[in-house]
């Protein structure tokens, strides 16, 4: 079967009949882009601007609902692709909203659009659009910023070519955005904007996050501790 193969499995499967629409003599160039071998994406599926980027964000998004406190691994996040799509569509005005905030942050510091949308997405629905836009008016033009402005920080990092282009994973990518969005909304100044293993939240207090990353990383090691002697006890035996 040229199409449609894995449709009509389940409909065997089900032992149940759907509705199928026969279309006889159809235009042969159809072919071309029906089973090339190209995966579905959930990007193919979402009609707004910015379809890719909001099938993203959303993957983030739902990362940082249902399993946050996990390191993020591996790098591509794994939904079912109605999650994803149900996920744009319930953030559909946060990302109508945010859409320009996360354009340009990519465009001044290569941020990628999954991260910056998803976060916005998530600060826009605490009620934290228009601090958004500030921060975000701070990373286009930082000059006038004092040298602590997290805005400025975050500019500043991203602008040198070495780090720009250097390949990093999300978690570094969220961790970096949005502890600088953090300062910002707490209307701290920042000395550095140091990296992690674990997610902040969005709107986290930094002494919390610390507090928090502290008590995890502790409680993993307490895990791998355990393993190990588990693992010498076998071997012993």
């Amino acid at each position: 079967m040229f199409n449609g193969g894995h449709r009509c499995a389940a409909v065997i499967a089900a032992h149940r009949s759907i509705p199928v629409m026969i279309c006889w003599d159809a235009d042969s160039t159809t072919f071309d882009v029906i089973d090339v071998g190209r995966r579905r994406s959930a990007y193919q599926f979402i009609s707004e601007t910015e379809a890719a980027a909001r099938a993203s964000a959303a993957r983030v998004t739902l990362w940082y609902e249902r399993r946050f406190d996990r390191p993020l691994q591996p790098r591509h996040i794994g939904f079912d692709l109605h999650e994803i799509m149900t996920e744009a569509e319930n953030r559909s005005a946060a990302f109508d909203a945010m859409v320009p905030s996360a354009r340009t942050t990519y465009e001044y510091t290569g941020l990628p659009l999954s991260v910056t949308l998803g976060a916005y997405a998530i600060a826009f629905d605490f009620g934290y659009q228009e601090e958004v836009e500030a921060f975000v008016r701070g990373i286009a033009d930082p000059l006038g910023l004092e040298i602590g402005d997290p805005a400025r920080l975050l500019s500043e990092r991203f602008r040198r070519q070495v780090h720009r282009s250097r390949r990093r994973n999300l978690v570094d990518d969220w961790t970096i955005l949005v502890r600088a969005l953090n300062f910002h909304l707490e209307g701290r100044s920042a000395q550095h904007l140091q990296l992690s293993e674990y997610w902040p939240r969005v709107a986290e207090l930094e002494a919390d996050f610390n507090r928090r990353r502290n008590a995890l990383s502790k409680a993993r090691k307490g895990h791998e501790h355990a393993v190990v002697r588990d693992t010498r006890k076998s071997g012993a035996a």
